[in-house]
């Protein structure tokens, strides 16, 4: 998700700190296998 993305979602008041855990969850797992 772009860094733009990121900034207009928490300006709508998404819960973008689930989104933002996902997203690294899913990093880590791509990494460390």
């Amino acid at each position: 998700m772009h860094f733009d993305e990121f900034k207009k979602r928490v300006a709508m008041g998404e819960e973008f700190q689930f989104y933002y855990k996902n997203e690294s969850y899913w990093i880590s797992r791509n990494n460390y296998p």
